[in-house]
């Protein structure tokens, strides 16, 4: 990369900058930049998280957890639905409690309606 050349200040500077190869990652050239973080790669379907954590909650007393886990799956199933209901959803929060239900419920996945669910959400 090269350093900013000399130019009128309303044109803003200028970067000359050469990738070669497979690239991962942010970058973030100039001055008073801001960075945003995020995109389409962290958004998560919402529906069918939503139908997931629905389908946990009706589930719930079939479900072979023990009382603390049903506590958990519940309040993190709960957390899910308002979450996803707010107008600028929290996709990353979303995306870290549908796996920690996932995770609840594989612990658990002897039976076939713990299974079943486990196939409608895949983090």
């Amino acid at each position: 990369m090269t350093e900013p050349q000399d130019r009128p200040e309303e044109l803003g500077d200028r970067y000359d900058l050469r990738i070669k190869g497979d690239v991962q990652g942010q970058l973030v050239l100039g001055r008073n930049n801001e960075v945003v973080m995020g995109g389409p790669a962290n958004i998560v379907d919402l529906p069918r998280l939503t139908r997931f954590a629905e389908a946990i909650a009706q589930a719930l007393p079939a479900l072979d957890l023990d009382a603390d886990q049903q506590r958990t799956v519940r309040q993190l199933a709960a957390a899910v639905l308002s979450e996803a209901g707010e107008d600028q959803p929290d996709h990353s929060r979303l995306r870290e409690m549908g796996r920690t239900l996932r995770t609840v419920l594989e612990g658990a996945a002897a039976g076939a309606l713990t299974s079943g669910i486990l196939t409608m959400w895949s983090p």
